[in-house]
């Protein structure tokens, strides 16, 4: 069986290494955001449980290029022995069209009802995907939707950004399990809970509290009001006990670390506009000011902004860096290294 996963467009190599952690299977890139990995049931189960990186799991049936609505149904139609009724069917779609996801939706559901399949829209045993990616489409059948949707996070700010984001930018900073790390501006403490998750293997969903012998995820933030956030969904993770939560400015960070004492960085900085982006600017500045005193020799960064970092960035250099698309906002992330 071929399973399509779909992620943010930029961490589709997560989402390959995750998979391959997961089910000891090689994925591979087909478009933006949209990876394929060959699977057994099993392994499908893995992916719909505990893929963090990944928005979507489906199972693929066909890959075609782009023609016509009536090309659409047509192919479709061909599969209708692998659909048990009732059916569903929805569009998803990204780029330019004329067409609308509806028109795909109502084409598709005639064809296949004229072949003899019910349909119901809120009880199908069966929910037909038909994912659109420019020129390209996929027919699926939906296994798993809105992995992002952690259901830890009752409390958020209107800074929060999409979980697998906050997963990606713990595992591209190449954190090992056992070093420090940590997140100047947790928010609502996502970034900090999946890398407790991940030192931990947890599935998505929540299972038990987790108990750690030792504290090396570090969760701060300026506001009170954040770290108490933080906290709150951290024990709704069941990971609170793995992590130290503090309020704490940018400009005091030397005060509770010492020289060297911080392995990792991983954080989504400040984005403000109009006269408060003085005020972003500032905490950047800070932010690197402190990380050359308590980043360790060898530590690195992962950073996440709306705007350019570059010009703040001081001795530090760039490792890596690539844009992560989020609905209509595009974010700019740097590996940093001293």
């Amino acid at each position: 069986m071929e399973v399509l996963v779909s992620c943010l467009k930029g961490i589709e190599d997560v989402c390959i290494k995750e998979i391959r952690e997961l089910t000891k299977k090689k994925a591979v890139k087909v478009c933006d955001g949209r990876v394929k990995v060959g699977c057994d049931e099993s392994s499908l189960k893995k992916l719909s449980e505990n893929l963090r990186s990944g928005l979507r799991v489906a199972k693929l049936l066909g890959e075609f290029k782009l023609k016509s609505i009536v090309d659409m149904a047509d192919k479709a139609s061909k599969f209708s022995k692998e659909f048990i009724a009732p059916i569903s069917v929805r569009c998803s779609r990204q780029g330019n069209h004329e067409f609308k996801s509806n028109d795909i939706e109502k084409a598709v559901g005639e064809v296949l009802h004229n072949a003899g399949l019910k349909v119901d829209l809120e009880n199908p045993k069966t929910k037909i995907l038909i994912d659109i990616v420019n020129d390209e489409f996929f027919i699926c059948i939906l296994i798993a939707e809105n992995l992002n949707k952690r259901e830890y996070r009752i409390r958020s700010t209107g800074q929060s950004i999409n979980a697998t984001i906050c997963y990606a930018l713990v595992r591209l900073s190449g954190w090992k399990k056992e070093k420090v790390i940590m997140d100047p501006f947790s928010r609502d403490g996502t970034i900090t809970i999946e890398a407790a998750a991940f030192k931990f293997s947890l599935p998505l969903k929540f299972d038990k509290p987790v108990s750690a012998k030792d504290q090396v995820i570090y969760c701060f933030d300026p506001l009170l009001k954040n770290v108490n956030n933080s906290e709150t969904n951290s024990k709704l993770a069941g990971v609170n006990k793995a992590i130290r939560f503090s309020r704490y400015d940018i400009e005091w960070l030397d005060t509770r670390f010492g020289k060297g004492e911080v392995d990792y960085i991983v954080a989504v900085l400040p984005n403000y506009s109009g006269e408060r982006q003085k005020d972003a600017e500032k905490q950047y500045k800070d932010l690197f000011y402190q990380a050359e005193f308590i980043l360790a020799k060898n530590g690195r960064m992962a950073l996440l902004s709306q705007t350019d970092m570059k010009g703040f960035i001081g001795k530090f250099k760039i490792e890596s860096e690539r844009k992560v698309i989020s609905g209509d906002v595009s974010y700019n992330l740097l590996i940093l290294k001293k």
